[in-house]
């Protein structure tokens, strides 16, 4: 009996201990759980059952951005006028007017014209002048047309002298230089040039409208009184060289009503010559005797040269510009006029 009591006693003191351990290992162990159980009357010691993971969120999802494309705003570029470039002297110049499109647009310029008409009279020594007895060649090539009542007629096949009125002459390849001849000067004009010679009133004119470089010189006869003893000048295309031996120019000898634009006169040799630049544009609307050749175009000779001289006054236009010239009228002859009309067909 006493037995059974002590044996009841120690079982309630091992239970107690049990289950303070239990306690404690379960205060130690975290979510770890202890259980007991009683069977028999003797306490068991149940091992927790393992921690479940708690669930997971759900995967985002990933939307897919659109590209973000960069917009830049639009680059103004403002225009600059170009200024005008130093030509070198020593750049290769086209012998012909159909080779004029392939100078560098680097050195051309369309936006100020030309100040000064000085640039287009250069001096030569004289020895540079051809003489006659050196023209020799093809003649076939040398075409002169003349205004009606005008007084010239032929040296040799290839020089003219003209006493008074105007001549248009040009010069294509293979004839290789004319010459035409007046009391106060000559003037040599080499191939793929023309010329229009006009002496009326005692003043003398040379204009060149497509002889480049050095294709047209003018040497006098006599220098001038007073000038600087020059006697040889080349003229370049799209200038025109106004001289008067007896005495010094006046406005009405420079500005003439002839229908040819002018601008920018520049007086030398002591007032008796002048060069001024001229529109080759003007002339071919409104000089009587392109428009002659304008009539005759069906020849091989004159469709040549109204091309030639269409594509220089196009490039002196775009080389100089093509403002400041002013003409001072037109006196069209009635024969002239004639010349406007369509030919009559049959």
């Amino acid at each position: 009996m006493l037995w059974n009591v002590k044996t009841a006693i120690m079982k309630a003191k091992l239970a107690k201990a049990l289950s303070v351990c239990t306690l404690a290992v379960s205060a130690l162990a975290g979510p770890v759980c202890a259980q007991s159980s009683w069977s028999s009357g003797v306490a068991t010691f149940i091992p927790p059952s393992a921690p479940t993971a708690a669930p997971s969120a759900p995967p985002a999802i990933q939307v897919a951005q659109p590209p973000v494309v960069q917009i830049n705003p639009p680059i103004r570029i403002i225009p600059t006028i170009p200024i005008r470039p130093d030509i070198p002297r020593n750049m290769p110049m086209p012998v012909n007017p159909r080779d004029l499109v392939g100078i560098p647009i680097s050195t051309v310029n369309d936006s100020v014209p030309t100040v000064n008409a000085l640039k287009g009279l250069k001096p030569m020594e004289e020895q540079k002048f051809p003489s006659m007895e050196r023209i020799s060649g093809d003649s076939d090539w040398i075409l002169v047309r003349s205004k009606p009542d005008s007084d010239f007629h032929k040296l040799s096949p290839y020089s003219v002298e003209l006493a008074a009125g105007q001549l248009l002459v040009s010069v294509r390849r293979p004839s290789r230089m004319a010459l035409l001849v007046c009391e106060q000067l000559e003037v040599s004009a080499a191939a793929d040039s023309d010329v229009l010679f006009t002496r009326e009133n005692g003043v003398v004119r040379v204009a060149n409208l497509t002889g480049l470089n050095d294709s047209v010189k003018v040497k006098l006869k006599a220098p001038a009184e007073g000038g600087t003893g020059t006697t040889v000048f080349s003229v370049k295309p799209g200038y025109e060289f106004i001289i008067r031996t007896d005495r010094a120019l006046t406005r009405n000898d420079v500005r003439v009503a002839d229908g040819i634009a002018r601008r920018h006169f520049s007086f030398v040799e002591n007032g008796r010559a002048a060069i001024a630049e001229i529109s080759v544009e003007s002339l071919l609307k409104d000089c009587d005797l392109i428009a002659q050749l304008d009539q005759e175009r069906s020849g091989a000779k004159e469709k040549r040269i109204l091309t030639d001289m269409s594509k220089m006054a196009a490039v002196l236009n775009y080389v100089n510009g093509g403002a400041g010239y002013k003409s001072e009228g037109q006196v069209t002859l009635e024969v002239n006029s004639k010349l406007a009309q369509p030919a009559k067909t049959n």
